[in-house]
């Protein structure tokens, strides 16, 4: 048994969930190799991670594009050992905003690439890597609380996300066999850079202020929290973290709501 620190990627790592993730895997010990589209944001990152002695690298990758995930493939089997312990399949989001009748098909399948075609290349990329692990291998996917119950608007999205819990549990049953545990992680509403862009567009649609969208999207998403909060980025972190860790390896094929008691 192998004495260095087990290895984690996630992508999406540069900013807020994604970022607090790879701090929380880190700070519990793990080496972790954050990967993100932003170069600046990276190395913002990665002087954080170094001022805290944390063992983290980044390495920039588009995770939409085939060639750029090949790369980070190969960088993991060379400079990381060729052995993976956990892939946390962070990346995700949509661009376009808007009920059904106000996206186009090009939306649908930008929502689409990113969230489940996405985890489709970063998972047949590194699954080699994972194989080789003897420590509790494991994926973990970033879905969200809308595609257990959609809203009424970003359908595109919440589509995808369900695509995405399909897809896990579909993995956990084919590869539960070679000892890699597959789960998800519904996050809820969640402060942070998506929690502003809606606000923004909020904003623009209802021709508020931003002051007055943030306090109208803030009483709209309260009032369907029983825990009576919005959550953080280090909320999400932790159930991560615990589904990554040796504590859960007998924990397969589930989807964890991170949502302060919304899903029922």
């Amino acid at each position: 048994m192998s004495t260095e620190p087990r290895l984690a990627l996630v992508t999406g790592a540069s900013a807020g969930i994604g970022r607090e993730i790879t701090l929380s895997l880190a700070r519990q010990g793990m080496r972790v190799v954050a990967c993100a589209r932003g170069k600046r944001a990276l190395a913002a990152l990665a002087r954080e991670a170094q001022e805290e002695s944390l063992r983290v690298v980044v390495f920039s990758c588009d995770v939409t594009r085939e060639a750029e995930v090949r790369k980070l493939a190969v960088f993991v089997r060379r400079e990381c050992g060729g052995v993976l312990d956990v892939l946390v399949n962070n990346a995700g989001g949509h661009r376009a905003f808007g009920e059904f009748e106000d996206l186009t098909v090009a939306d649908w399948e930008q929502a689409y690439a990113l969230n489940v075609l996405s985890v489709v290349r970063m998972t047949r990329a590194l699954l080699p890597l994972l194989r080789r692990s003897k420590r509790a291998p494991g994926i973990v996917n970033l879905a969200s609380a809308v595609a257990l119950s959609p809203g009424a608007f970003h359908p595109h999205y919440s589509a995808a996300k369900a695509a995405l819990l399909n897809l896990s549990v579909y993995l956990a049953k084919r590869y539960g066999p070679e000892g890699i545990r597959v789960n998800a992680v519904a996050p809820g509403t969640i402060t942070g850079p998506a929690w502003d862009r809606n606000v923004a567009a909020c904003a623009r649609d209802r021709r508020m202020t931003h002051a007055a969208a943030e306090r109208f999207s803030r009483e709209r998403q309260l009032a369907k929290i029983p825990l009576r909060r919005l959550g953080e980025a280090a909320d999400v972190a932790a159930a991560v973290a615990f589904l990554a860790s040796a504590s859960a390896a007998w924990i397969s094929g589930v989807c964890i709501p991170v949502d302060g008691g919304a899903t029922r």
